[in-house]
């Protein structure tokens, strides 16, 4: 919805703050239309604030001062802990006979909330430039000290300088970081490589023994089937001169 009421100063209300006495700002409201406005001002920390007036009736082309008082404060708060105060301004169209002699709540009460155009304004504070920077002093007393970054080995540093073709010092530490992971990694994977050849190497000779305890009693048996064959090749020599020797014998 468009603004009814034209507000001044703009969108913030800024504060000064000190302690033991009132903070007063004036807002502006002007009303740059032909028929009444009537308007009511809440903001989020109503024990904090005293508005006055808080509701009232601004007739065409006319404006109207509204005073906002800081009750006094006893103490400052921290840097850190500065307020988030907010007010918010409710204006709507008024007929011209109800805001004449009617009380601006009354008025406002028979507004419908449908018709109701909302500007909201933020709170701004400063705090005295001697309070500012000791809250700044201690806000980097109570920080944490840096954590030390984690020096790499001599030959990753050297590789990652921007001598040997490194960018900057920072990015040096990362990379020799991730050279030294690396190098653990290939160690422990070429251990478990020679591992496994190892191993490999082991069962070749295994199986490379069982063959050849095969082979040998191979051999062997061929060996006594040869012996065998050579006897009985021999004894089939010898035999047909044995039978007429034999035969003559039984002759006599």
């Amino acid at each position: 919805k468009m603004q009814l009421l034209e507000v001044l100063p703009g969108n913030e209300i800024k504060f000064e703050l000190v302690t033991g006495k009132t903070l007063e700002r004036t807002l502006k409201l002007r009303n740059n239309h032909d028929q009444p406005i009537a308007f009511k001002v809440k903001t989020t920390a109503p024990k904090r604030y005293c508005v006055r007036p808080n509701c009232s009736v601004v007739r065409g082309h006319e404006s109207i001062d509204v005073k906002i008082v800081m009750q006094p404060l006893k103490e400052l708060p921290a840097p850190a802990q500065l307020w988030k105060d907010k007010f918010l301004i409710q204006a709507a169209y008024v007929l011209e006979e109800d805001a004449e002699g009617t009380d601006a709540k009354t008025i406002f009460e028979k507004v419908r909330k449908e018709d109701l155009v909302d500007q909201k304004l933020n709170c701004s504070f400063e705090l005295p430039s001697a309070i500012s920077s000791l809250g700044a002093l201690t806000a980097v007393a109570e920080s944490p000290p840096p954590i030390p970054a984690r020096v790499p080995h001599r030959t990753d540093a050297l590789s990652a300088s921007p001598a040997m073709g490194g960018s900057n010092h920072s990015s040096g530490f990362e990379a020799a970081g991730e050279s030294l992971h690396r190098s653990e990694f290939e160690r422990s994977l070429e251990a478990s490589t020679r591992y496994s050849e190892l191993g490999d190497e082991t069962s070749e000779r295994e199986s490379g023994a069982s063959v050849r305890d095969q082979n040998a009693g191979g051999r062997d048996v061929e060996k006594e089937l040869l012996e065998k064959l050579q006897l009985e090749r021999r004894h089939a020599e010898r035999l047909p001169q044995e039978l007429p020797a034999a035969e003559e014998r039984g002759e006599k």
